[in-house]
């Protein structure tokens, strides 16, 4: 991927976002629905989502397949496995494989949502051997979760959830290695500016250290 760098330097880099305020760096998420030709934000992504997967997901595959191409769309996804769906777990591994073929085809990074299928996922980690980044967005599970991601070269993305007291992402977070996550809004209407502010006081840096660090973890995640 080629991203002139200086403009990302000192930003806040939001990694996956489904209500883009057109500040700092967004990757702003993008379903088959809502692809109109031409007509791509400066940076995204794009995927089925397991809640979404319909009889005709094939012809929606088709349209993430078309767009997946595109110098804007900077990872593949959201997209994943979710045992709270009325999809089988054999029809969404089916989707999700089709998926992680594309990331791998065009070397961009496999945003993950994933609930409670982490051993599924894994498991398709290890056969499969990907060599584009992966990232698990939304990470609120324990320390044992987070471990195992963290041994598989698997990213994790925290947002909302650092926000809540209680959370096992406020838990996690500094007890992890400063190079294994990013940080998001998701589908909340929150600032990437409260999520960093956060992040840096659980770990113990100045914002500026935590922009340093995102913008780090950015590039290498998605090997600019």
């Amino acid at each position: 991927m080629h991203l002139n760098m200086e403009s990302f330097q000192n930003k806040h880099i939001n990694i996956h976002t489904h209500h883009p305020k057109g500040k700092g760096v967004e990757i702003v998420n993008l379903f088959p629905d809502g692809l109109v030709s031409g007509q791509l934000p400066e940076l995204c992504s794009v995927g089925i989502h397991p809640w979404h997967i319909r009889d005709n997901w094939e012809q929606q595959f088709q349209k993430v397949e078309a767009t997946a191409r595109e110098h804007r769309v900077y990872a593949i996804g959201e997209t994943g496995l979710d045992k709270l769906t009325d999809s089988s777990m054999d029809l969404q591994i089916e989707v999700f494989k089709k998926h992680i073929e594309l990331s791998e085809r065009y070397q961009k990074p496999l945003i993950i949502h994933c609930v409670k299928a982490f051993n599924e996922l894994i498991e398709l980690k290890k056969n499969i051997h990907p060599t584009a980044s992966w990232i698990v967005h939304g990470f609120d599970k324990n320390l044992q979760v987070a471990d195992m991601l963290i041994r598989h070269e698997i990213y994790m993305s925290f947002g909302k959830a650092l926000l809540k007291p209680d959370s096992n992402a406020r838990k996690v977070l500094p007890e992890i290695p400063d190079e294994v996550y990013l940080l998001e809004t998701d589908d909340m209407e929150i600032s990437i500016e409260e999520v960093y502010r956060e992040a840096a006081g659980l770990v113990d840096l100045d914002e500026q250290k935590m922009k340093d660090l995102m913008f780090l973890n950015f590039i290498n995640c998605f090997r600019i």
